[in-house]
């Protein structure tokens, strides 16, 4: 699994391996205590479905209130 946040501005540095704690742990700090802030996963389409899942249950879990899944029309 890999974290990356979105930002205006490119970022520089490539996506590092992640735990699923440390998911939650980096996504609840990205949010700044507003649990409301919207979170959004999109994954390859290697990725399997299973892996998506237990990242959204896991932010869930976590107090994360708005998670949703990217997905790319017409590939």
């Amino acid at each position: 699994l890999q974290f990356a946040r979105v930002r205006r501005r490119p970022c520089q540095a490539e996506p590092q391996p992640v735990t699923l704690a440390q998911i939650a742990a980096r996504v609840k700090q990205a949010q700044k205590g507003v649990a409301e802030t919207p979170v959004v996963i999109s994954a390859e389409k290697n990725v399997k479905y299973d892996a998506v899942v237990k990242v959204m249950d896991t932010l869930q879990r976590a107090g994360v209130q708005r998670v949703g899944l990217s997905v790319k029309q017409g590939v």
